[in-house]
């Protein structure tokens, strides 16, 4: 038998010639796989055509409708026009729609933050089960359709609802506070909606603070207050930005929660979008005004990486 096997071939147990197989298989695979950029181009391709036709595409047509103009009777897009983005940008009214957007954006990032650092260091700071029971309370509310805790929200900040009639019946107030159609309503629907988008990434980036380094920290002589300030909040700064990114394009884009906690007069630029969408049927000022919200959130959020990028060497040269 040991005559039919060839020179310099593998003997021995069945799953040590799998093995090795498997392995000539693989190195062939990333040989032809990977041996050139095309081939890299070829392995994306499918990714990138659903990106294309789901994303891209769509935001070209609607760029390009942003350009037509409009007219009571019809719109077309001949001739192509900037009026909708002039409209939008010389107007007194829908400025002020701008700054109330990025006002409500702001707020909500600070609310979460505020509320969200905290806790994220308690989980990452607690045991494995503690952490566990922490993570379900936190991702629970995901599983629940924005618009029933909306509704939710209405019931409980109505005149008629759970605060107002607490505080009645405590004596505190007279009358019941005005709080539906308020921006503290929808800031705090927007923020309960949030709350995870900022606490996630935030108790992910404390993950990855060691303890040896607190550790250390105290060893030299540092108080509390001091290794927080200088080790754990400059190596969680990654995660700050993170979740504040993501609760800021969130609110800044947010429909629902303008539109039912905030009333018919609580304008933003996406209840104006859908009113000149829905209501006057005006298609092109609709979508200048979706263009207008995206450029807003990205440039807000490009201030935000510079601000993060120049904050984090100076923290991390404090840290070290």
């Amino acid at each position: 038998m040991s005559n039919v096997i060839p020179r310099g071939w593998p003997t021995g147990r069945p799953d040590r010639l799998l093995r090795l197989a498997a392995r000539a298989l693989r190195r062939l695979a990333n040989a032809v796989l990977f041996r050139s950029r095309a081939s890299t181009l070829i392995q994306l391709s499918p990714g990138l055509l659903i990106l294309v036709a789901l994303f891209a595409l769509p935001l070209l047509f609607l760029a390009w409708v942003s350009l037509w103009r409009h007219s009571p009777n019809s719109f077309g897009p001949t001739p192509l026009t900037l009026e909708n983005y002039r409209r939008f940008l010389f107007d007194g009214f829908f400025l002020r729609s701008i700054l109330r957007t990025l006002q409500l954006g702001i707020v909500t990032t600070l609310v979460t933050l505020a509320l969200g650092y905290p806790l994220a260091l308690i989980m990452a700071r607690s045991t494995a089960r503690v952490r566990g029971f922490l993570l379900v309370l936190v991702l629970t509310p995901l599983m629940v359709s924005v618009v029933v805790r909306v509704f939710g929200w209405m019931v409980i900040l109505g005149d008629t609802g759970l605060i107002n009639k607490a505080l009645l019946a405590l004596g505190l107030i007279d009358q019941p506070l005005r709080i539906m159609n308020t921006m503290a309503a929808v800031v705090i629907g927007l923020a309960q909606v949030e709350f995870a988008f900022m606490v996630l990434p935030i108790f992910s980036a404390l993950l990855g603070v060691g303890r040896s380094l607190e550790e250390a920290a105290a060893t030299l002589g540092a108080s509390p207050w001091r290794v927080f300030r200088h080790v754990v909040l400059p190596l969680s700064l990654p995660g700050v930005a993170a979740g504040s990114a993501l609760v800021f394009s969130l609110s800044v884009s947010a429909f629902v929660q303008p539109q039912l906690l905030g009333g018919s007069s609580f304008f933003v630029m996406t209840t104006l979008m859908y009113q000149q969408i829905t209501a006057t049927l005006n298609w092109p000022f609709g979508a200048a005004i979706g263009f207008i919200i995206l450029g807003t959130a990205l440039l807000t959020l490009i201030l935000l990486g510079v601000a993060m990028r120049k904050i984090s060497p100076r923290r991390a040269g404090h840290a070290t």
